[in-house]
This record gives structure tokens, C-alpha cells and sequence, in this order.
């Protein structure tokens, strides 16, 4: 009797010791299938957004409302088709309040300032005159167009005519970690990983030197994810997710005051790091749906925040 009990003892001792381990694996696979799924439909939206950007000129207010669609789904979801716009306007609300805080970030990576050194030619109105001051990179007759000129790569971007015809963008979005537990511990390991500490005030005696430095870790662009709070201002970290997305244009891209120059179609192959120039996102306008509008759209019916 004396040993069956001290082997239950021990077992439940062990089963003690164990529980916080086995629930936090538990947690920890949970935000990170949440994470996964999210990514899912980050990617969505950078995919509509250069849909939406290939029929628009290439232009900003058609990517930035792309993404707002794209990104509404999973955010709100809809059961009819006012739903759907008034579930897009939240999204893009939803987007500009990210963008602020700096856990929203999107950037375009072609066509380039130099795509358009090489290969733009005057837009035309509907009679066919030249437009003043208004750049297009040509979408029709690539193969003769390219042909006419030797060499056939351009010579200050590098890029065919085809390649400068395909509309590139990167899209980085904050994911809420929402589980407890495992969603504020990840990101408190991570800030430690990516060199998040928060400045210090440097002091020598009672004099003030300033604050220091924070860290110069090339993945400092994180910070302002981890650190992000909610509508309330209570701490809400968010994990960075990044994806990029290309289409062929459908419609000439037109020059724009924020068209990219080489720097970053450099960076386009690895879609590395480099500097992310915040673009503030136009409100969407409401729109009257089309016949091909009128289907319901359905989603996760989640709020992000």
C-alpha cells in the first residue's frame, strides 16, 4: 500500500510539472495557426491589390483600395453586396489607422523612375493628342516596341519593355497576437531577437546626456509591430507579415509622384529590408455595385483590432 501510493504521488507531481508545459505548446501552435492563416489573407489582399492597380494605371488610390477589399473578407465579411462596401470602407479605415501607427506598410517595387527613363512615351486623351506632363509606360505591342530599339533591355533600368509592363508590390501587415500567453511572450522574445530595447536616458551625475540609441539591427522595422496598442491604447503586439505580389498591366502605368526610384527594384529580386516610404491611404469612395457585384461575400466576420 505505502508504494502505490508514493507512484501516485509521484504521477500526479508529474502530471503538475507537465500541464504548463503541454498547454503552453498548446497556445503556442494556436496563434501560430492563427498567424498562418492570416498570412493567407494578407496575401489575398496584396493579389487584389495589383489586379486593381493593373486596370488602374498603376495608380496608388486604385492599389490602396485593392488591398482594402482584399483584406475586408477576412476582417468583417459581408452577406450581401451593401454589406460589402460598407465592410470595405471599414477595412479601409481599418488600414489608415495601421498605417499611422506604423504595423500597415506597403511599397511599390515596379515600374520604377527608371523604368520610365527607359521606356515611357506621352499619354494620349481620347482624340488621340498628347497629354502635357503625363508619362506612360505602353501596354500594347510589347514585341514591336521592344524590337525598335537596340539594345532591348533598357539602359537605365536593365528592364525589357515586358518586365517594365508588370506591376510589383510588397505589402507588410500586422497580425494581432491574440492568444494569451504565448501571443505577448513571442513577441517579447522577438523584440529581444530584432533589437527592440527601448532608449534609455543616458545621465552623467545630474546631467542629462539624452537617450540613447536604440539598437541598429536590420530588422528594427519590427519594432512598431511589437509594440502596437489597440483603439483603446492598451498593448496589443502584432506579428509583421510580409508578402509580395505582381501582375502584368492592363492598362499603361502612368507616372505618379511617388513612383519608386531603382532603389528599390534593386532590393524587388529579395525583396530585402530597405526603406518603406508610408503612402497615406486615399478613403475610399462608395461605389454603386455592378452586375457582377451583386453576389454575397462572406468571411471570417472578424475584427483584426
Amino acid at each position: 500500500m505505502p508504494a502505490s501510493r508514493s507512484s501516485r504521488g509521484f504521477a500526479a507531481l508529474e502530471a503538475l510539472l507537465a500541464l504548463p508545459i503541454v498547454l503552453f505548446a498548446g497556445l503556442s501552435a494556436l496563434q501560430f495557426g492563427l498567424v498562418l492563416h492570416a498570412r493567407q489573407a494578407v496575401q489575398h489582399s496584396a493579389t487584389e491589390a495589383v489586379r486593381s492597380g493593373a486596370v488602374g494605371h498603376a495608380a496608388p488610390q486604385a492599389i490602396e483600395a485593392g488591398l482594402a477589399r482584399g483584406l475586408s473578407p477576412w476582417l468583417y465579411g459581408a452577406d450581401g453586396a451593401a454589406d460589402h462596401l460598407a465592410a470595405v470602407a471599414r477595412t479601409q479605415a481599418h488600414l489608415i489607422a495601421g498605417q499611422a501607427a506604423g504595423w500597415v506598410r506597403w511599397r511599390q517595387l515596379s515600374p520604377t523612375q527608371r523604368s520610365f527613363d527607359d521606356w515611357a512615351v506621352p499619354s494620349l486623351d481620347a482624340q488621340g493628342l498628347p497629354l502635357p506632363d503625363s508619362p506612360e509606360i505602353p501596354t500594347d505591342n510589347l514585341v514591336a516596341r521592344g524590337l525598335r530599339s537596340d539594345p532591348r533591355v533598357g539602359a537605365s533600368s536593365g528592364q525589357t519593355l515586358a518586365d517594365a509592363n508588370l506591376l510589383k508590390i510588397e505589402f507588410t501587415y500586422g497580425v494581432p497576437l491574440t492568444v494569451p500567453l504565448a501571443g505577448r511572450l513571442g513577441a517579447w522574445v522577438m523584440r529581444s531577437i530584432d533589437g527592440c530595447a527601448a532608449a534609455q536616458a543616458r545621465r552623467l551625475g545630474a546631467l542629462s546626456l539624452g537617450l540613447a540609441p536604440t539598437s541598429a539591427s536590420p530588422r528594427a522595422w519590427t519594432c512598431d509591430f511589437y509594440d502596437a496598442r489597440d483603439a483603446g491604447g492598451r498593448a496589443l503586439p502584432r506579428w509583421p507579415v510580409r508578402v509580395s505580389s505582381t501582375a502584368r498591366l492592363q492598362q499603361p502605368a502612368r507616372h505618379a509622384g511617388n513612383t519608386p526610384d531603382d532603389q528599390a527594384l534593386a532590393e524587388a529580386a529579395s525583396l530585402g529590408i530597405g526603406e518603406v516610404a508610408l503612402r497615406p491611404l486615399v478613403p475610399l469612395r462608395p461605389q454603386t455595385p455592378g452586375p457582377g457585384d451583386g453576389g454575397a461575400v462572406r468571411g471570417g466576420g472578424r475584427d483584426a483590432r
